[in-house]
């Protein structure tokens, strides 16, 4: 499912859009369950395994200090946040 430019062949990378989400393979939904099944990762450390590998591949593709890693901390600090508020009522 791999193109030859290293990106899903159901990637729209001008729209950034899998252009089959609806009917995705399981592999491709990021899930507690589906992380734990095919790669031993409980749900107790799934967010924390789902930031890194997304910080891997930012950093593979747009580097380090790329606005895109920009967005994505500031995206994880905000939910981090808001997880934080809920937890405290």
């Amino acid at each position: 499912m791999v193109g030859t430019d290293g990106w899903c062949v159901h990637f729209d990378r001008d729209r950034r859009l899998c252009t089959v989400y609806e009917t995705r393979p399981d592999f491709c939904r990021v899930t507690p369950a589906t992380f734990d099944r095919m790669y031993g990762v409980d749900e107790a450390h799934f967010d924390s395994f789902c930031t890194a590998c997304c910080r891997d591949h930012i950093t593979d593709v747009y580097g380090t200090s790329s606005n895109e890693m920009q967005r994505f901390n500031k995206a994880i600090k905000a939910l981090r946040r808001e997880a934080t508020r809920d937890s405290s009522y």
